[in-house]
């Protein structure tokens, strides 16, 4: 008796699959932006090596707070997609 409870319990606190996939595509889309973004950036060095305009605001980009969120959101995918 006390298993079913604690098994109902345990059911009831745990996110649904509608909840779960919003995270999931949430995270997705945070990872998303930040990989646009770094691309952008990157390119811009390979367009001008010798721009230090454009190798700082890599730099910049590399230490950003929507870095460190897509870092973050990156992590969270892998976790949630282990088996």
């Amino acid at each position: 008796m006390k298993d079913q409870a604690r098994d109902a319990s345990e059911h009831a606190n745990s996110p649904s699959l509608e909840d779960n996939l919003h995270s999931f595509f949430q995270h997705s889309e945070v990872v998303i932006n930040a990989e646009e973004s770094l691309e952008k950036r990157v390119a811009d060095v390979l367009e001008s090596p010798f721009s230090s305009e454009a190798a700082e605001e890599l730099a910049r980009f590399l230490l950003s707070e929507e870095m460190k969120l897509g870092r973050e959101a990156a992590e969270y995918i892998r976790e949630e997609g282990r088996p």
